[in-house]
């Protein structure tokens, strides 16, 4: 008996078989996923610390609060991304425990797939074309709603309008509102940044602002500072720093990649009669 409803008890086993029903499979195959990185990683003679672990948390946080990439050294909004976080996590019926496990998971696929990755020159001169490529200076205000985005684009149209202050006082991006909504340059290959985005502002005349542009579960009203030709730079002189863009790209990609070749190649005996037809049918319906 697991409580007592009415006078009528609740026994505890109706109440495990629905939640291995309903969620079991996916918190399984973290942990199938999760126990065979760990065997990766000590083949590889590498260490998860509780300090990746940590990081990988910070990430998700920052991928929350912004879908466009920002700069690592500059630490996370904790308390905004972890508000955002708890209304996701109880919008979707997810555990803080559970969600803690996929990070603990990320840790660990990070760490193999950073120690695994090689760029061909190939690769490294694609770089150098999205990195110096012509390129435009952005500023952006970033909201939750149309209608919010809509009031904004009005406020934009008065003549004494400052698209800086007004992305200070309102944008719900923290990583680039308390600069004035400034992007990071980019080019119009960098697929770091949302193509919506980069197709956007390509078109626009610098000095010129967007329509409200929807990317994810955010709006943005994009403004161009400037447009820069195509840098000036070696690639052999820029290699280091494109290698370090690839890895930044290519990384979680490639954790999505691994993430799926350890669930089907990891052996799994299943214990519970439940949680096996569970996890059975819902293969099946996979192939």
């Amino acid at each position: 008996m697991i409580a007592v409803v009415d006078g009528k008890p609740i026994a505890r086993d109706s109440i495990i078989e629905l939640l291995l029903r309903g969620r079991g499979v996916g918190v399984l195959e973290q942990f199938i996923v999760l126990e065979a990185a760990k065997r990766e990683v000590a083949a590889r003679g590498l260490t998860v610390t509780e300090g990746d672990v940590s990081a990988e948390y910070d990430r998700a946080l920052r991928r929350l609060l912004s879908p466009l990439p920002t700069d690592e050294s500059v630490p996370v909004d904790r308390k905004a991304g972890e508000r955002l976080l708890e209304q996701i996590l109880s919008s979707r019926n997810i555990s803080r425990a559970e969600y803690l496990v996929g990070m603990r998971r990320n840790a660990h696929l990070r760490k193999i797939v950073e120690h695994d990755m090689h760029f061909t020159d190939a690769q490294v001169e694609a770089e150098f074309e999205r990195a110096y490529g012509a390129r435009v200076k952005v500023r952006h205000i970033q909201v939750a709603g149309l209608a919010e985005a809509e009031r904004i684009e009005k406020r934009l149209a008065d003549p004494g309008a400052d698209f800086a202050e007004l992305a200070r006082d309102y944008s719900a991006n923290p990583n680039t509102a308390p600069a004035g909504g400034l992007l990071r340059v980019f080019s119009q290959q960098d697929e770091d940044v949302p193509a919506l985005m980069r197709t956007t502002a390509f078109a626009l005349e610098p000095g010129r602002h967007s329509t409200p542009l929807r990317v994810g579960e955010w709006f943005h009203i994009l403004k161009v500072e400037e447009r820069y030709p195509p840098g000036q730079v070696a690639l052999p002189q820029a290699r280091d720093e494109l290698e370090e863009r690839l890895r930044r790209r290519l990384t979680e990609p490639a954790m999505q990649q691994l993430h799926q070749a350890l669930l089907q190649q990891t052996e799994v005996e299943i214990l519970d009669p439940v949680l096996a037809e569970e996890f059975q049918r819902g293969h099946q319906r996979q192939r």
